[in-house]
């Protein structure tokens, strides 16, 4: 576990893009390097093995925080969206609920983008 947690944080000091070009989340590398232990312990007879169930509380523990993180986002993102739309006196009555999911998702693309710049 130790060796996979300190590639999480090698991995955080990099910009890492999955397939798609986006932007993974510390999160979802998280929760890729706990798999991978334990895959790994699974198939190493040479490796002492730790119980399922510690997995099981380490995947619930970052899938809870990662929703936690993730609800005020997106609660702060329609916000924006709605101040924008507000702002510039826009009628989305008519608009696709799927372009407005869009358009919300690169809102939060760009947004990130601009606070890793600036951090």
């Amino acid at each position: 576990m130790k060796d996979k947690l300190s590639e999480v944080d090698q991995k955080t000091k990099t910009n890492i893009q999955n397939r798609d070009g986006r932007n993974v989340g510390i999160f979802d590398i998280l929760l890729e390097r706990l798999n991978g232990a334990q895959k790994e312990n699974r198939y190493d007879p040479n490796v002492q093995t730790a119980p399922g169930s510690i997995f099981d509380m380490f995947h619930n523990q970052v899938n809870q925080q990662k929703q936690q993180t993730q609800q005020p986002q997106q609660q702060r993102v329609k916000e924006c969206i709605g101040e924008i739309i507000r702002q510039y006196n826009l009628d989305t009555r008519n608009s696709n609920q799927q372009i407005l999911n869009q358009i919300q998702t690169q809102y939060v693309q760009d947004n990130n983008e601009l606070d890793r710049k600036y951090a």
